[in-house]
């Protein structure tokens, strides 16, 4: 190959032949039949004026000259560009681009849309490899930034008044005149640094030995999509973080909504809060309910009718409208649900269980423990002691065993609304959502410690992962159907890695093109959002404009 945009002086030992070919001269042949030595050369590239030549491969396999060379771009000379094409049409269609342009500044926004990308791409929230993957791709910035720049860019750039902006204007735009669900729930992350004064010890589902900072968020159930989150103290309990959720909702201007829960935020105080603000709500709630267990008695026997079946749940299901407390103002629709299934899964695991605690009962017999001890750990068993105080024997405590036998296999929802128990139970299973985009924000994001130095960096890094979150929502929402037809080769992150794989790459005149066509998989993903091959061309165009 000749490369007609490099210019190098003609070598000594070289001959140009007529076509303006240039050989140089890399040793001699002896001719045995003619018993003498001819010169070996091989062709290095085209001659282009009395001193310079254009060289080809073999040039450079015997001249080890850089004089030439340039110093290297800050982009690769192949670049992924897909995915990026697909996001930015999400912050386009989302008006995200337009409501991050208004608030911050146009070198900032790019800062953003760059770092977001990163983190969704590449899944990860740590910053440090950020400058390799800038170079591979077709950031928006004029050059590459490095974790020092993003770190203060979290503490310094995004404040609290600016993301209030963001989340005030964001919630506006999602505000629907019709019904909205919102699923609100809430995790914790674990931190070991001094800086953060929210990190407090409290009730952690992973690493308990470190301080914690719990993390909430609402999601538009239809549309799988983040309205907005909360940091707040490690050591508050989710069942009194609720009220303010509800604050903001008022704040947001959110009126014809309903908030769907799960069973840890049940209390008196926050089914009477959610009423005294106008709000519907949709929750689960414990059988040890003392509303719930009187339904339980009364149709333990009847509920597994075929009067009661719900065929597109398959199980049985009735509905009750009740107060759920004494002082109870007004009455909530009861949705008790019985499943075969999960009555034998549930059957399986308590006789397993109390094998284990039998074994556990013998080893504390052998080990001369007190009976007073040990009661409340095993109501499952009556305890015998000696004169002492100490366990000598057991056995199964049948009447606890026969009530928790009863209520084995049920479940129940409330609801403000009247509804059917099919519909309640549709409504509240798509709840689901939140707990996807939690699990994405700690696996396929990486957000699962906040690995920041203080409270600023905290609030400034949980905002650009909100961001990354609804452009990751975007995706799996209007890709579901693809899924629906191929769940292994449309995951999101599947998704995400077959437009990563669309790239474009330098040719001779300098310029960035497209060597291969989409495959009918690239296709069909960037249909979803309205693209075409026709985009990528337009990017292409864009892109060399900005060399």
């Amino acid at each position: 190959m000749i490369y007609s945009n490099i210019k190098v002086k003609i070598p000594n030992k070289t001959v140009v032949m007529k076509n303006g070919s240039v050989y140089y001269q890399i040793g001699r042949t002896y001719l045995s039949d003619k018993k003498y030595n001819v010169p070996k050369r091989v062709c290095i590239g085209k001659i282009c004026d009395d001193d310079n030549l254009n060289p080809n491969d073999n040039y450079f396999e015997y001249f080890n000259d850089e004089s030439f060379l340039k110093q290297p771009p800050i982009l690769s000379d192949t670049l992924s560009v897909g995915f990026n094409v697909v996001m930015d049409k999400i912050l386009d269609d989302t008006q995200i681009d337009i409501l991050l342009k208004e608030i911050y500044s146009i070198d900032e926004y790019k800062a953003m849309r760059d770092l977001m990308s990163y983190i969704i791409s590449y899944e990860t929230s740590t910053i440090q490899h950020f400058q390799y993957f800038a170079r591979k791709t077709n950031i928006l910035s004029d050059t590459i930034r490095s974790d020092s720049y993003y770190s203060n860019f979290f503490k310094e750039v995004i404040t609290n008044k600016k993301i209030e902006l963001f989340l005030d204007a964001w919630n506006k735009l999602e505000r629907n005149e019709d019904k909205l669900y919102i699923s609100y729930d809430s995790t914790n992350m674990n931190t070991n640094s001094i800086g953060i004064e929210l990190a407090e010890y409290g009730h952690a589902k992973k690493d308990e030995d470190l301080p914690q900072v719990n993390l909430s968020l609402a999601i538009n159930q239809k549309q799988s999509l983040p309205l907005f989150y909360e940091l707040y103290p490690g050591s508050n309990i989710d069942n009194n973080q609720l009220r303010h959720m509800v604050d903001r909702l008022k704040e947001y201007g959110y009126k014809n909504i309903g908030v769907i829960l799960d069973r840890g935020y049940y209390s008196r105080f926050n089914i009477n809060y959610l009423k005294d603000n106008g709000y519907d709500y949709l929750l689960m709630v414990k059988t040890n309910n003392e509303v719930i267990n009187e339904l339980i008695l009364k149709y333990r026997y009847l509920l597994p009718k075929a009067k009661y079946y719900i065929e597109e749940h398959e199980l049985y299901g009735v509905k009750e409208k009740l107060k759920l407390y004494e002082g109870d103002k007004k009455e909530s629709y009861i949705h008790l649900y019985f499943d075969p299934t999960r009555a034998a899964d549930e059957t399986k695991k308590l006789l397993s269980r109390q094998s284990i605690l039998a074994k556990e009962l013998d080893n504390h017999i052998k080990s001369h423990h007190k009976k007073d001890d040990l009661k409340k750990t095993y109501p499952s068993f009556k305890l015998k002691a000696d004169k002492q105080g100490y366990l000598i024997s057991y056995k199964e405590n049948e009447e606890y065993l026969d009530n928790l036998s009863d209520t084995l296999g049920f479940f129940s929802i409330i609801s403000s609304s009247d509804m059917s128990s099919s519909k309640a139970l549709s409504i509240y299973r798509d709840r689901d959502t939140v707990e996807k985009l939690f699990e994405a924000l700690k696996t396929d994001m990486d957000y699962e410690k906040y690995r920041v130095s203080s409270s600023s960096s905290l609030r400034g890094k949980t905002f650009m992962i909100f961001i990354a979150s609804i452009i990751r929502s975007r995706i799996f929402y209007k890709t579901k159907d693809l899924k629906d037809t191929n769940r292994k080769d449309y995951t999101v992150p599947a998704i995400i890695n077959e437009l990563l794989n669309i790239e474009v790459s330098k040719n001779a005149k300098d310029k960035y093109v497209r060597r291969y066509s989409l495959t009918s998989k690239q296709k069909n993903i960037l249909s979803k959002f309205n693209l075409t091959e026709k985009d990528i061309d337009r990017l292409l165009i864009d892109l060399n404009n900005r060399q």
